[in-house]
């Protein structure tokens, strides 16, 4: 009995968690979206969570940085992309499943602090449909 309720009650919640992905759902990663994640080791970083409802096939990069430097960018701690200078734009074919996940981009240059309030870069993702 008590394994039937728990699993009634872990269905419940599975359903709960799909609804709120479902409203929440993200086609893009704008700007704003990119906060302060401390050092990745050793080297400065920032996350942008995100939720999609469907498997995403692909993503749009467009990066515009401030100064020079070298970045990486990952997602869900696996490695993606990297490139150095001001300006990157990239489309590539990349299976994300549905549901939460976060982007994390490292950068290789100088760091200065006011960096953790104003990011230097204007990062924005956008995902492509699985078909």
């Amino acid at each position: 009995m008590p394994k039937a309720a728990k699993t009634a009650g872990d269905r419940f919640e599975l359903e709960s968690l799909e609804k709120k992905i479902q409203l929440f759902s993200m086609d893009r990663v704008v700007a704003d979206a990119w906060k302060w994640a401390g050092n990745y080791d050793g080297l400065p970083s920032w996350k942008a969570p995100f939720r999609v409802s469907r498997p995403v096939g692909g993503i749009d990069i467009s990066f515009t940085g401030d100064g020079e430097g070298a970045w990486e960018l990952f997602l869900d701690g696996q490695f993606i992309d990297a490139w150095a200078g001001r300006t990157w734009k990239e489309s590539m074919a990349i299976a994300i499943p549905g549901g939460e996940h976060e982007l994390r981009l490292v950068r290789y240059g100088t760091f200065y602090p006011w960096e953790k309030k104003k990011p230097p870069f204007v990062l924005l993702v956008q995902f492509e449909n699985a078909d």
